[in-house]
């Protein structure tokens, strides 16, 4: 083990002072903490020695104690004697290790996201202090060649792991739903934009390359996930089972899949020669042909909800609206999601003609569900309707916020909200309000499950009833018997008033134990609370830890020494 051995190295300094031979002596027999107490009573002796100090941290250290381990060997690492802070911060490194790997699950792979973090912070801290090690006391005077293999090493182990947890990430993420698969993508994209638009505010530095070139990578990796969905389509198209129409559908998908791959690998290309407007520009770009695909392999209905859903998040948005929106988006980005809102308008119109003609040709979804076909056949009307005056009017919204004029474009994005809703009403309420002969039908079982559930509610609570009327009579006839035992101990003491009656203190002693009892329900119920808002902001948490780690990970390089 790495610490095992730096200790053996260290202890040939001192093993020749007899202060210390004790100290030399319990370590070697595996008795650390008693060498521990040798070396610090020799420190006492000569606090100028940083060598008894380093062998104190060392002991410690292989006895366990290793936050006070930390404290002392950081004293002996600013030593003025070069070796002695030279080990000092080598042995700071393998404790760092031995940390995260004591973080780790059994299987690496398998460790929580919160976690994963401490374990990354811990060997950073490793290659930290092992970089230190051979600035302070470099190979070439005599530095054993150990603490480079372990620098080395570490690096070489903390980018595998990474790998690794990405790899597994992705690979849980990969839904069967092409549709969800789109949005992943296209929310990464709009992840990888914002990290280039960041960098923009940073003066040409070393910082802003490092940032430039993870940026890189993290968008390489998003070329390699659509290059894993080419792949799976290109695997059910050489199914001989499939007709030729899906093997023709499969085709046309597997082109814009590779339209929007060469994006993205244009974006990387960008990042690594610094042309960073130009890499936002086709990230950008990117992001809209992965929206347009998703919303091509979409239901009528789903358009329209997303349509309403940005139109309305854009009218809080505007400053004419009067709202204050805790993510406010600048003026670029709305005029573009605005322009979005224009572009989907034709597919809205087209997905809803494609409706109609398949309701009046026989050919709907639900033949069984008349209210719902009539609800999208008046949804789709309205569609074709106001399509066309939806989209003039997003455009003209798209320009005059462009143009800075949002008090101008705040009427026609309200116009448009007002027309998508009308668009959404009909289907809203057939949700609200389900067909009056399939209540019927499913009302007669829900009938029969409410009954059963309420005799057996009746049931349970006439036996509570009896089980609280039971225990409030134990619970009397045990008063009872206390104040008779009570009553019959001060007819007993009466001849010795001053000796203590132990059963005057116990309906105040009931009395703290039932508030104990409450207080710990509640603590309970807070904890149940608590624990609930953590899962619901875990994603949102990996979403922002991601951005950071996107954004101040250190590029790794072959030497620093």
């Amino acid at each position: 083990m790495l610490l095992l051995s730096v200790f053996l190295i260290l202890f040939t300094w001192a093993s020749a002072a007899a202060s210390t031979g004790e100290g030399v002596t319990a370590f070697q027999q595996g008795d650390y903490q008693k060498a521990a107490d040798a070396f610090a009573e020799a420190e006492q002796k000569s606090p100028e020695n940083q060598r008894l100090v380093f062998n104190h941290g060392a002991a410690l250290a292989a006895s366990g104690k290793i936050e006070e381990a930390i404290e002392i060997l950081r004293k002996s690492a600013v030593a003025k004697e070069a070796d002695v802070a030279s080990k000092s911060l080598a042995l700071l490194g393998g404790i760092a290790v031995d940390r995260a790997k004591q973080l780790l699950s059994e299987k690496p792979e398998e460790t929580p996201y919160k976690k994963r973090l401490e374990v990354l912070d811990q060997l950073r801290a490793a290659e930290k202090y092992y970089a230190e090690s051979l600035i302070v006391k470099p190979p070439e005077s005599g530095q054993p060649e150990t603490v480079r293999m372990n620098l080395e090493q570490i690096r070489a182990w903390k980018n595998r792991i990474q790998a690794e947890w990405d790899s597994v990430d992705r690979s849980q993420k990969r839904s069967d739903k092409i549709a969800e698969r789109l949005e992943w993508f296209e929310n990464w994209e709009k992840t990888v934009k914002d990290s280039i638009l960041q960098t923009n505010e940073i003066p040409n530095s070393p910082k802003k390359f490092q940032m430039l070139y993870e940026t890189a990578r993290e968008q390489d990796k998003l070329s390699e996930e659509i290059a894993v969905l080419q792949n799976e389509f290109q695997q059910k198209q050489d199914d001989n089972e499939i007709s030729e129409q899906e093997r023709q559908e499969i085709e046309m998908l597997l082109q814009e899949l590779e339209r929007i791959r060469d994006l993205t690998g244009n974006v990387g290309k960008s990042l690594r020669q610094f042309q960073n407007e130009k890499a936002a520009e086709t990230a950008n770009e990117a992001s809209n042909q992965m929206n347009r695909l998703r919303l091509n392999l979409s239901p009528f209905e789903v358009i329209v909800q997303e349509a309403e859903k940005k139109q309305a998040k854009l009218c809080d948005l505007n400053p004419a609206s009067g709202n204050e929106s805790s993510e406010p988006l600048d003026s670029a980005e709305q005029t573009r999601e605005e322009q979005l809102v224009a572009d989907w308008m034709p597919l809205m119109v087209f997905r809803a003609k494609q409706g109609l003609q398949g309701i009046e040709a026989g050919h709907a979804a639900d033949p069984n569900q008349p209210d719902k076909i009539n609800a999208l056949r008046e949804s789709m009307n309205l569609a074709v309707q106001y399509g066309s005056e939806i989209q003039t009017v997003a455009e003209d919204a798209s320009r005059l916020l462009a143009e800075k004029k949002p008090d101008e474009a705040f009427p026609k994005q309200k116009q448009a909200l007002e027309w998508l809703r009308e668009i959404l009403k009909p289907l809203q309420q057939q949700q609200q309000n389900q067909p009056q002969n399939q209540q019927q039908d499913s009302n007669q079982s829900q009938n029969q499950q409410q009954n059963n559930q309420q005799q057996q509610q009746n049931q349970e609570q006439q036996q509570k009833q009896n089980q609280q009327q039971n225990n409030q009579e134990q619970k009397q006839d045990q008063e009872q018997q206390q104040k008779q035992e009570q009553q019959q101990k001060q007819d007993e003491n009466q001849d010795n008033p001053t000796e203590p009656n132990p059963s005057e203190s116990k309906p105040e002693q009931q009395k703290n134990d039932l508030a104990s009892q409450e207080k710990q329900e509640e603590i309970e119920k807070a904890e149940r609370m608590l624990r609930q808002v953590k899962r619901r902001q875990q994603e949102a948490n990996e979403k922002r830890e991601k951005v950071r780690a996107l954004l101040m990970q250190a590029v790794p390089v072959e030497k620093d020494w």
